[in-house]
């Protein structure tokens, strides 16, 4: 891992609440935090490749297990913001997640990053 990566930011994700569970009325100190969130969104996906290649199908699952690491490592940095927020943002939101992965250090993943929110590969669909 490279020294520039800002590791103590992405640490932050534990103490990030999931901004659906704060507008439903679930205090902050119960709420899922980003970082569990990953961690089961990446369990998920790791269940998924199994399962997919089980079936005979091919998926490169360290590429779908690296978009589910990083799905919401921008989070660190810009908060949890909901998806209508996002969606009226539109390509405002994107810039700020991009440059929030610029800001950790994680700029090297800006193409697996763009390639997940494209839902431009099988493993993105599968992630997402």
């Amino acid at each position: 891992m490279s020294p520039d990566i800002s590791l103590l930011r992405l640490a932050y994700l534990r103490n990030v609440p999931r901004v659906g569970w704060l507008i439903r009325g679930v205090p902050a100190s119960v709420a899922e935090d980003v970082a569990s969130h990953s961690h089961l969104v990446s369990l998920i996906a790791l269940g998924l490749v199994l399962k997919v290649r089980e079936c005979g199908l091919s998926v490169d699952g360290e590429k779908a297990l690296a978009m589910a690491i990083i799905h919401d490592v921008p989070e660190a940095v810009s908060g949890d913001l909901p998806r209508p927020v996002k969606e009226r943002l539109g390509g405002m939101a994107r810039m700020v997640e991009e440059d929030a992965l610029l800001q950790l250090g994680l700029g090297g993943l800006l193409p697996l990053y763009r390639e997940l929110e494209d839902s431009a590969s099988v493993e993105s669909i599968l992630v997402r």
